[in-house]
C-alpha cells in the first residue's frame, strides 16, 4: 500500500494535511511553524503561506503528496461557485449544501463540471428521487444548485428546469 498525503485548502484559507498515522511523518510535520493538529476532523493544518505547498511537497519527498488545484494556483469551476455565493452573501449552509450537490453530480457521473450533459443531470436528479428517495424541497435544492453552477456561472444552456417537483400539499394539523 503507498502512503499519501493530501493537501487541501480550508475555509479558513490555511492547507490541512490528511495523512497515515506514523511517528516519523508525524515528527516531520513538527518541525512546520505554524502547525495545529485537529482533534475532530483528524488532520493537521498549516498556514497557507507563499511557497508552503513546496515546503511541503519537500518534507515528503518518498510519498505521494495529493495537491488540490485551489492551492495551485487553478481556479476550478465548484471553487468558482464558492466564491461566487460567498461574495452574493449566501448563507453558509446554502453554500455548503450547493457545493455538496454538485460534488455529488461530478462523483455521480465521474466527469469534469465542463463534461456534464443534459442527460447527465437527468439520471443524477432521477438517482435522488429514485434511490436517496429525497424529498420534494431537497429535490428543489439540488436543481437550484446545478442551475446556479451550469446556468448562471457558467453560462450554459441545460433544459432540466421540467424536473421540478410538484409542492407537496399537507392536511392542516387540527387541534381537538
Amino acid at each position: 500500500m503507498t502512503t499519501r498525503i493530501r493537501l487541501q485548502k480550508t475555509d479558513d484559507d490555511r492547507i490541512s494535511l490528511a495523512l497515515p498515522y506514523d511517528r516519523d511523518l508525524i515528527a516531520r510535520i513538527r518541525t512546520v511553524t505554524g502547525r495545529a493538529w485537529h482533534v475532530d476532523e483528524k488532520v493537521w493544518t498549516v498556514p497557507n503561506d507563499k511557497g508552503m505547498v513546496e515546503c511541503l511537497q519537500a518534507l515528503f519527498p518518498d510519498i505521494t503528496v495529493e495537491v488540490d488545484p485551489a492551492l495551485m494556483g487553478i481556479v476550478t469551476p465548484l471553487e468558482r461557485m464558492r466564491r461566487k455565493l460567498v461574495m452574493k452573501r449566501y448563507s453558509p449552509k446554502t453554500v455548503k449544501a450547493y457545493m455538496r450537490f454538485n460534488e455529488e453530480l461530478l462523483k455521480f457521473t465521474d466527469k469534469q463540471a465542463e463534461d456534464v450533459d443534459n442527460e447527465d443531470v437527468r439520471r443524477y436528479l432521477t438517482h435522488l428521487v429514485e434511490n436517496r428517495k429525497v424529498s420534494a424541497s431537497t429535490l428543489n435544492q439540488a436543481v437550484n444548485a446545478i442551475r446556479f453552477l451550469y446556468v448562471k456561472l457558467l453560462g450554459r444552456k441545460l433544459g432540466f428546469d421540467d424536473l421540478r417537483p410538484r409542492k407537496e400539499r399537507r392536511l392542516p394539523v387540527v387541534m381537538n
